[in-house]
């Protein structure tokens, strides 16, 4: 699932490119976001909320991807 599908991020320097995916899960009541790129797993991002309802959730980790996803390849631009 494309990361902005239904939540752009606010900022245009979080907008992660198109290879980047995000697939939910959900275990033991937590949220679970697998970012990948190009298919390949990069990073687990958990939300430990269970009150929180799946589409509130999928915003508030996409939020998260989207920010790991810019350290990440700013990171590697350094080394």
């Amino acid at each position: 699932m494309n990361i902005h599908k239904e939540h752009p991020p606010e900022s245009e320097d979080l907008l992660a490119p198109p290879e980047w995916t995000m697939e939910l899960l959900h275990a033991e009541g937590q949220q679970i976001a697998v970012v990948k790129c190009r298919g390949e797993p990069m990073c687990r991002l958990s939300l430990a909320a269970a009150e929180t309802d799946q589409e509130e959730a999928r915003r508030l980790l996409a939020d998260k991807a989207c920010q790991w996803i810019w350290e990440y390849r700013n990171r590697s631009k350094q080394g």
